[in-house]
């Protein structure tokens, strides 16, 4: 009888250590797959002043990386010295100065700068598509291009489908504009 009611004890004890866990992750609120919510499960998703400030201020460095890179690629191509490299480095200059103005802007006046960046963002990734980029140019676009993803989103534009113009819907142009998804 005596062993019976140590093993009760210790399975219960058990259960309560286990259980410890659970109880304090529900005092933080739901978590959010898709990582919108901050530690303590208050919305911080896209849109979110400091969230849109650090996408920015991101998406500056990695363009200034960006450029540098290319500019390498560019000088090791076939397109070297040639009027098709000075185009695509124009348009990479125009695009690091536009994430520039876009940075140093206030907050709540940046809509054009930000159609204006998704734009030029547009425009260097299908003139770059062509030219032969190293790994590393790949890398950085690839983070440049989730950045624009984001800022996009952020202001309201759909970028997955038709980037640079805004639309009220979620998924496509038919979708009434208070629809959730």
């Amino acid at each position: 009888m005596r062993s019976i009611k140590n093993w009760l004890v210790a399975g219960a004890f058990s259960i309560m250590i286990l259980g410890i866990p659970a109880v304090a992750s529900a005092q933080y609120g739901q978590n959010d797959p898709y990582g919108r919510n901050d530690r303590y499960g208050r919305n911080a998703g896209y849109g979110n002043y400091g969230d849109m400030r650090s996408v920015i201020r991101s998406l500056k460095t990695r363009t200034r990386l960006f450029e540098r890179q290319l500019d390498r690629d560019l000088d090791n191509s076939r397109i070297d010295g040639t009027r098709r490299e000075d185009q695509i480095m124009s348009v990479a200059h125009e695009f690091r100065n536009a994430v520039d103005r876009l940075n140093s802007s206030d907050y709540g006046r940046r809509d054009d700068k930000v159609e204006r960046v998704l734009q030029l963002g547009s425009q260097l990734e299908r003139s770059i598509g062509r030219s032969g980029m190293s790994r590393n140019s790949r890398a950085i676009w690839s983070d440049i291009r989730r950045d624009l993803q984001v800022l996009g989103n952020g202001y309201g534009y759909n970028t997955r489908t038709n980037r640079g113009n805004r639309n009220g819907g979620g998924w496509g142009n038919n979708t009434p504009s208070w629809w959730p998804f």
